[in-house]
């Protein structure tokens, strides 16, 4: 989670603004850097709150269903939420997905699809898209991307 503002607004450039990247549309990014429902990017120079968090069950769910099992498919989820201080904007979004591991010679790789459903305050609806994502797993860190 993290947040921020400026402390003297009326002197910053443009190119100075807190910008939050948009969706792609099929595309699941980076749950922890970026929003998958946001729509277009948003721009601000005042206050803002954003806040992630993903946690991977790995095999600790699926692990327990015989036949899904043999599959080897991991569960993931996760909810993100954007807070901004120019016309009251929020977002929240969250996201349960289904991840595939598997192996190219030596590295690790990872394809996902996910349900994610986002709610916006602007728009007063409910949005839900289903997404494909791929992720390595970083030997270095000994860990995966997302």
């Amino acid at each position: 989670m993290y947040g921020g503002t400026f402390l003297q607004a009326d002197n910053i450039r443009f190119t100075d603004f807190r910008f939050i990247r948009g969706s792609d549309p099929y595309f699941f990014v980076h749950p922890l850097l970026a929003f998958n429902l946001l729509g277009p990017t948003i721009s601000t120079q005042n206050a803002f709150l954003e806040g992630h968090y993903h946690h991977d069950f790995a095999g600790t769910l699926l692990d327990k269903v015989p036949l899904i099992k043999r599959t080897k498919l991991e569960l993931t989820a996760g909810i993100g939420t954007l807070l901004v201080q120019d016309g009251n904007f929020f977002h929240t979004e969250a996201y349960v997905g289904l991840n595939y591991p598997f192996r190219i010679r030596k590295q690790r790789m990872k394809v996902n699809v996910n349900w994610v459903n986002a709610y916006t305050n602007l728009e007063n609806a409910i949005a839900s898209q289903v997404k494909f994502g791929f992720t390595f797993y970083n030997p270095q860190k000994q860990r995966w991307e997302y």
